[in-house]
């Protein structure tokens, strides 16, 4: 599903290209990965207003992303987020006609973006707790997930500001006990390898040599353990990283 349908959506695509592209000269990184057709749940960390825009930017799908409702009660900026297909999420109780709306576009093949931090991490750590919710979504419409990283400034001709996208998967068949082992440290030249073991992956060695991988990968397993009883430890960036998956009690 494209935004070919939606008018304002696609004219605020085009500003955002000319700022993002032009006066904050972000990196794209992955986009091929984001599948073109079928329904996709697009989740990454949160750390700046202008986060959604990168992704929107990213690719030629019309990407509705769940934004708190006190944004559409703003009255100089809600209108905004209904035009460009936004959905309001209460923080403190289920809203059962944006969840009604979400599991639509996701039957019809559309595209949802969700920030499973909940809010903007204004901290110094990687990432905040996650909320749930991702992967009941993805398990009940077949959904892919689409993890991205964002990482660096939004200034003027930044040298680091990027976005990268991971490989997409599905949980559909996630449902049995789920063991991670994931480790990760710093190797020749700065380069970094993660091994993620899970009963629904292959065995795989990445070697990855940024920050936004690492925030990817991350954002990968926390989406998976949120929902099925673990829980996923993570410290900041330093020498070496180690993630840790625990069961929950």
């Amino acid at each position: 599903m494209s935004s070919k349908n939606n008018k304002f959506y696609r004219f605020c695509k085009r500003i955002f290209n000319l700022i993002f592209k032009r006066y904050y000269n972000v990196q794209i990184i992955g986009k091929e990965h984001i599948p073109k057709d079928e329904p996709i749940i697009i989740a990454g960390n949160h750390k700046n207003l202008f986060d959604p825009c990168l992704v929107f930017i990213s690719t030629d799908r019309e990407i509705h992303f769940l934004a708190k409702k006190e944004c559409f009660d703003n009255k100089k900026i809600g209108w905004m987020f209904k035009k460009i297909g936004c959905l309001p999420v209460d923080r403190t109780k289920v809203n059962h006609k944006t969840l009604k709306l979400t599991l639509a576009i996701l039957k019809n093949n559309g595209a949802i973006g969700i920030f499973p931090e909940g809010t903007r991490n204004k901290t110094e750590n990687l990432l905040l707790p996650f909320k749930p919710g991702a992967i009941e979504l993805a398990q009940r419409t077949n959904a892919y997930i689409v993890p991205f990283g964002i990482t660096g400034e939004y200034k003027f001709r930044s040298k680091d500001l990027k976005i990268e996208f991971g490989q997409p998967f599905k949980v559909d068949n996630i449902n049995g006990r789920i063991c991670f082992e994931c480790s990760a440290f710093f190797g020749l030249g700065g380069a970094l390898c993660v091994y993620i073991v899970a009963p629904f992956l292959e065995r795989k060695i990445q070697k990855i040599t940024k920050k936004t991988k690492i925030i990817t990968c991350t954002i990968l397993l926390s989406l998976i353990t949120i929902d099925n009883c673990y829980s996923i430890k993570y410290p900041n960036m330093g020498e070496g990283i180690s993630i840790v998956v625990e069961e929950n009690k």
